[in-house]
Order: C-alpha cells, then structure tokens, then sequence
C-alpha cells in the first residue's frame, strides 16, 4: 500500500487515492492485524459520496490518459519542437467533443491555465 505516499501527495494530486488506500485499509484491517484489535479509521455516509467521486476522478484520469495517448506525449505534455505545429492542431481537434459533464472537468490543455509543471 503507498499509503505515505498518498499523505505526501493529496495536496497535489488530490484527495481521491489517499482516501481510497484507508478505505482499503478499513476493509482488510482483520488481515492486517490483530483481528481483535477494532480498526482506528470508521467511516459513514461519506463513503457513498467517495465512491461517487472516486468514479468521477477515474472517469477524467481515463479521458486525460486518451488525450495524451492521441497526443503521442507524456503526462507532462512536452512535445518535439519539430511537431508542435501537428500537436497544437489536433489539441483543437480533441477539445471540442471533450464533454465536462462526462468528465467532471475542463479541457487540460488551455493556454494560459494553471499546469503542474514548469515551462
């Protein structure tokens, strides 16, 4: 379980695969340790609004994943000088049928947003 690396990274990357690993946590808490010892983390009705996220956030990391797929680039969007051209053109292409309410998100790729990564 990487759960000190969700902790570490929840600010960053959000809160969705931190809350997932103590979820899982949770749920495996017998198989783990002693399974007389009540396991520390309850969770309640939040938890259907965590799944309803979870699946949410998935549904934009897949959409994300299959434009950087199309992109032919890493998660950090660099693309060959000599291709930029072809690239920027075809991030046109790949916004318009993007649909945030299927993705829960805007566009990643806007000139001007926020990136995590420096340029």
């Amino acid at each position: 379980m990487m759960l000190p690396t969700y902790v570490t990274r929840a600010w960053a990357d959000g809160v969705f695969d931190l809350r997932e690993a103590l979820v899982l946590l949770c749920k495996n808490w017998a198989a783990i340790t002693d399974p007389n010892k009540p396991c520390p983390i309850e969770f309640s009705a939040e938890m259907m609004e965590h799944e309803r996220q979870l699946e949410s956030f998935r549904c934009y990391e897949a959409a994300v994943d299959a434009v950087y797929s199309a992109l032919h680039c890493k998660g950090d969007g660099w693309v060959a000088h000599e291709n930029y051209d072809v690239v920027r053109e075809l991030i046109g292409s790949l916004e318009g049928p993007w649909d945030e309410t299927i993705t829960g998100s805007p566009f990643p790729f806007k000139d001007g947003k926020h990136s995590y990564f420096p340029s």
